[in-house]
């Protein structure tokens, strides 16, 4: 038995030494191979597997072209890393959507709801991911007398006034849209009053209706007096005013 485990620890220590060997020997061959392909960058040497490599200016010979290949096979085989080809960075992962937040619950102390819709639970969060998903429940009702178990109810009142001194939570209604306001309907243009002229010394011929003591009211009745053509008004030193015809428009 003793032979046996002598036995196992010296292949172990064989087999680390070799695989040390090993490690040491590839960073050596990666050392003398990255050199070369470097060497092979710069003449102009333009890799057929390897990407982002910086390539000089050069025009290598069909033979030195073939060495070239055959060190960048070897490159490959051997995972080595040349500074000159650089990996490309990985494309970062997107960004998790985020997760639809949940109703907001609305807490009523000092209440309860009437009848159960389901089984209770320890937590308020359990209930209340039971209860989104339970049709029958519209609330939770906290039981203080029932180690603090939180119960399903069918509600749907809260009735705040609780003997035992429950505590109930229902999910908050959300608060309707305000209409927007109708524009205000934008006022119709005042239609503008005629403009008279006044022609001192002047008078029209023939009256056109009744007179008057005040021009104002003279012309008033002259803009509505459309069967009698009324044109203009005339006023008589110490007359009053007069409504006419003449040739002149208002």
């Amino acid at each position: 038995m003793r032979l046996f485990l002598c036995l196992v620890v010296v292949l172990a220590c064989v087999a680390l030494s070799t695989a040390g060997k090993k490690a040491k020997t590839r960073v050596v061959n990666c050392k003398r191979l990255a050199k070369k392909f470097s060497k092979c960058l710069k003449k102009g040497f333009a890799p057929k597997k390897l990407e982002n490599c910086k390539i000089g200016d050069g025009d290598l010979k069909k033979k030195a072209a073939k060495k070239c290949a055959r060190i960048e096979k070897k490159v490959i085989k051997g995972g080595c890393d040349i500074k000159a080809c650089p990996k490309p960075e990985p494309e970062p992962e997107p960004e998790p959507e985020p997760e639809p937040e949940g109703p907001t619950w609305c807490r009523h102390e000092n209440s309860f709801l009437y009848s159960y819709a389901g089984s209770s639970f320890d937590t308020l969060e359990e209930a209340q991911k039971a209860c989104l998903a339970n049709i029958k429940c519209n609330g939770i009702t906290q039981e203080p007398y029932n180690s603090g178990r939180y119960t399903q109810r069918k509600g749907p009142d809260v009735h705040d006034w609780s003997p035992t001194g429950e505590t109930s939570w229902t999910v908050c209604d959300e608060p309707e849209p305000e209409p927007e306001p109708e524009p205000e309907p934008e006022p119709e243009p005042e239609v503008e009053g005629s403009t008279w002229c006044r022609h001192e010394n002047s008078f029209l011929y023939s009256y056109a209706g009744s007179s008057f003591d005040t021009l104002e009211e003279a012309q008033k009745a002259c803009l509505a007096n459309i069967k009698q053509l009324c044109r203009s008004i005339l006023q008589h030193a110490g007359r009053g005013t007069r409504s006419l015809f003449g040739e002149y428009q208002v």
